[in-house]
């Protein structure tokens, strides 16, 4: 099944992607990402309305403080080792 993306916010190297389910319309993929080496990704899969719109604004604010850090400093801190 395709999703329909409904909101795509770039901050340098960082993402946060927000895909729409067209069959059942109260849920949502929220995805968090890294683009540049090492690269990394939070997905959650199957989120209502109110739980994407929470993850969305945390993800928009970590992804605005992430882009003026290297990258390899911020793979430690999300994903750790």
């Amino acid at each position: 099944m395709i999703k329909k993306q409904i909101i795509y916010k770039t901050y340098k190297h960082h993402s946060v992607r927000v895909l729409h389910d067209p069959i059942d319309a109260s849920k949502f993929d929220v995805r968090f990402t890294q683009s540049s080496y090492p690269t990394w990704s939070v997905w959650h899969k199957n989120a209502d309305e109110l739980l994407m719109k929470e993850l969305v604004q945390i993800y928009s604010i970590r992804a605005w403080i992430f882009q003026w850090l290297p990258p390899r400093l911020v793979h430690w801190m999300v994903i750790g080792g």
